[in-house]
């Protein structure tokens, strides 16, 4: 289902393909385009600071639709 949302290719190992924040950033824009999501890294991303900002954006995107702060993302999830 997020290969025909997004595009994207998703690998067998799916927190592998969530951990660079790229998918979940374009899944999050594809589903809900009117929330404003700020300019995310989408070539893929080998250093940690570009993948937490991704995680970071995405989580942003959650609290503007309403998200408890706890249900959100951690970098650390990933590693």
């Amino acid at each position: 289902m997020i290969s025909s949302v997004t595009g994207l290719t998703v690998e067998d190992d799916l927190v592998h393909s969530l951990g660079d924040g790229i998918l979940l950033c374009s899944m999050l824009h594809k589903l809900f385009p009117d929330v404003p999501l700020a300019k995310w890294h989408e070539a893929p991303v080998k250093f940690k600071m570009f993948k937490s900002d991704n995680i970071h954006i995405f989580n942003e995107g959650l609290k503007k639709l309403g998200f408890p702060p706890d249900s959100l993302l951690m970098w650390s999830y990933f590693e």
